[in-house]
């Protein structure tokens, strides 16, 4: 694992969507979290 193959991608997202979790709307972590599983999914 390293960092510039791509490993802290997702970390990095779930810290995001950890955030936009704290907003009254939270369309926009939902979207991120859904196409994490997506990637997640076709590997």
């Amino acid at each position: 694992m390293a960092y510039h193959n791509g490993s802290i991608g997702p970390h990095d997202n779930a810290v995001i969507a950890a955030g936009l979790s704290a907003s009254p709307s939270k369309e926009r972590a939902v979207r991120i979290l859904a196409a994490q599983l997506d990637v997640a999914m076709l590997t």
